[in-house]
Parts: structure tokens; sequence; C-alpha cells
């Protein structure tokens, strides 16, 4: 009996092992678009990067001026989160956590993956948006606390 093979599990445990994968692959999805996403702003910032074919455009400033600022935190955000995104995604497939904290943490860090590079674009058009920051950091921390408290739990029973 595998968790590759639900005929053979017990109906209660089945539900538990769909809920998980639907969770999983929600969780790698998010993570990829995630990447893509940082890979394709990468791409257009290529084009007035480093002496690109195209001037930048006057919205978004110099190298060292906000907007631009916002947009290249966006840009590695987007690669960072999904990264991180797909660690934890791994991390709570092997875990002994609660069902309910896999997904506070899944929830959690798929708010933080999504709002974050969201809100710090919206910053490079209407600045004020930047203070809402707080609410994917918020989201992220949780989901790292959980992972981490996690992996300390684990660290305890592997030394007992």
């Amino acid at each position: 009996m595998t968790v590759a093979d639900p005929d053979h599990l017990p109906a209660m445990s089945l539900a538990k092992t769909k809920a998980h994968l639907d969770q999983s692959t929600r969780a790698q999805a998010i993570a990829w678009i995630s990447i893509l996403s940082g890979a394709l702003l990468g791409m257009i910032m290529g084009l007035w990067s480093f002496n690109g074919p195209f001037s930048v455009p006057t919205w978004i400033g110099e190298y060292d001026e906000l907007p631009r600022r916002l947009l290249r935190l966006a840009h590695v955000a987007m690669f960072a989160l999904g990264i991180l995104h797909i660690m934890i995604e791994k991390r709570i497939s092997t875990s002994k956590m609660s069902p309910k904290l896999q997904t506070v943490t899944f929830n959690s860090m798929a708010v933080g993956n999504v709002l974050m590079p969201i809100v710090l674009i919206g910053a490079v058009f209407w600045e004020p948006m930047k203070f809402l920051t707080t609410v994917p950091a918020t989201a992220l921390t949780v989901a790292f606390a959980l992972i981490a408290f996690d992996a300390i739990r684990s660290t305890k029973r592997v030394e007992q």
C-alpha cells in the first residue's frame, strides 16, 4: 500500500491524501507561474536595462528612483518566492504537520507569493501602495514560521 495507490487507502485517508495533493498541485502551479512571471518581467526590463535597445520609460525613472527599485524588487521576489514556495511544498509533503497547519502554511505562502509582486508593481504606479507590503509579508512570515517550527520539531523527533 502506497500513497500513489489510492484504491487501497481507507476512505478518510483517501480524502486527506486528495486534499493534500490538491494543495500541493496548487502550490506547484503558483510557484512555477511566479518564476515564469519573474522571467517575463526580466525580459521586459532588459529592453531598457544595461544600455538595451530602448530608453528607460519616464514613469519608471532612473536606476536609483523608487519606482524602478520597486520594479526590480518585484522581479526578484517572483523568482525567490517561487523557489521558496516549491521548497515549502516539498517540506510539507514529508512533514508530520497536522492537516490544518498544512493548509494554513500552503495558503499563507500562496497569499504572500501572489500578493507581494502585485503590491510592489502597484506601488510603481501609486507609491502609497507600498505600505500594503505588510499584508503579503505577514502571510509569508506565518508560512516561514510554521515550516521552521515543523523543522525544529522534526529534528527533536530524530534526536529521541
